[in-house]
């Protein structure tokens, strides 16, 4: 259970534990082939928002480019 600064019962941290327990059911193998289920359905899902239909490798590098999108590029990599 979590505590306030006045040591009081919060009653949010029994909840999130419940729920964090009921997501991490199974062995580690079943989840990932759950990950990997539902990384398949998503990808199916953005090709499928396009008109007409992406192909599995351009909604790929779609997805790719809109994640480095919103990254700002690292200063440290280009210090000598």
């Amino acid at each position: 259970m979590c505590y306030h600064r006045r040591m009081r019962p919060y009653p949010y941290g029994r909840d999130l534990e419940s729920e964090a327990s009921r997501q991490f059911q199974g062995t580690p193998a079943s989840r990932l082939l759950l990950a990997l289920a539902l990384g398949r359905r998503s990808l199916t899902l953005h090709s499928a928002a396009f008109s007409p239909p992406l192909s599995r490798e351009a909604a790929l590098a779609s997805l790719r480019r809109a994640n480095r999108f919103g990254r700002r590029p690292s200063h440290t990599l280009d210090a000598p």
